[in-house]
């Protein structure tokens, strides 16, 4: 497994190609429960991965989202997680993304707006899975977005 390290000031020309829920699931818990929670007792779990794919000009960011009910501040109940992919093709590729001594080497305004894109696409898709839900006010807050700058790959990247 190799970290990518950042570089700056190098255009990256992209598009999303895919964006999908993976996996989505309630836990038992949150299958019985029938009672509304206020929005201030969720707690969100985040873990982001990264996987370049050299021969497709590709790189994907996958979301793995946690959400859990605060009964107090050491006692919570998980209530679902939501797995999604965001796929991007890097036109540019061989130019934008440059390799040293093995590892890749990633703008780093492309890690921070393709971050900004899969948890923005993650919210929106877990705001629909909740919908008609008792969890349906559980809304990912805006987080600073540079928790998740230094992402390691989720797997070697291929040639």
């Amino acid at each position: 497994m190799e970290i990518p390290q950042e570089q700056s000031n190098i255009p990256v020309t992209f598009s999303l190609i895919q964006c999908q829920i993976l996996d989505f699931k309630f836990s038992d818990y949150a299958k019985k429960n029938k009672d509304i929670i206020a929005y201030n007792k969720f707690e969100f779990e985040f873990q982001l991965t990264m996987d370049i794919k050299e021969l497709e000009k590709n790189i994907s960011f996958t979301l793995k989202i946690k959400l859990f009910e605060k009964k107090t501040d050491i006692a919570k109940y998980e209530i679902c997680e939501l797995i999604s992919l965001n796929l991007f093709n890097i036109v540019n590729f061989e130019e934008a993304i440059k390799k040293n001594d093995g590892q890749f080497q990633i703008p780093n305004t492309f890690i921070a707006f393709a971050n900004t894109v899969s948890v923005n696409n993650t919210r929106g898709m877990l705001v629909a899975k909740l919908e008609n839900s008792a969890y349906n006010n559980a809304v990912i807050p805006l987080i600073d977005m540079g928790i998740f700058n230094q992402i390691p790959p989720q797997s070697a990247p291929t040639k």
